[in-house]
């Protein structure tokens, strides 16, 4: 329920909304603190439309390729972007003061 709470707040566009994720975001619960940070950075616009758009678009060419050779090639390129992404996360997380996050709850 946390959680749907998080991404509720996420979607909001006001300070507000702000202040409620960072609070959520030292959380002591692990997943609570996870998500809130992640809505945080996504909130950040760091990551931009053009970003967003190119690994939608991955997906999309992966599911429709038939070639397996051009498949792989597509999920590497992917995968390099998610690689890319979580780096500049990671950073922007540290900068925050956060360190790294920590793992999910199993």
């Amino acid at each position: 329920m946390a959680v749907k709470a998080i991404w509720a707040l996420g979607k909001l566009s006001d300070s507000a909304a702000d202040q409620k994720l960072r609070l959520l975001a030292e959380s002591t619960d692990s997943v609570v603190r996870a998500d809130a940070q992640k809505q945080l950075y996504r909130r950040s616009g760091l990551v931009t439309a053009e970003e967003r758009e190119c690994g939608r678009a991955l997906c999309e060419r992966i599911d429709k390729e038939k070639d397996q050779k051009v498949r792989g090639q597509l999920i590497q390129r992917l995968t390099e972007l998610n690689e890319q992404q979580r780096a500049a996360e990671q950073k922007w997380m540290v900068e925050q003061g956060w360190g790294a996050p920590p793992p999910r709850d199993a």
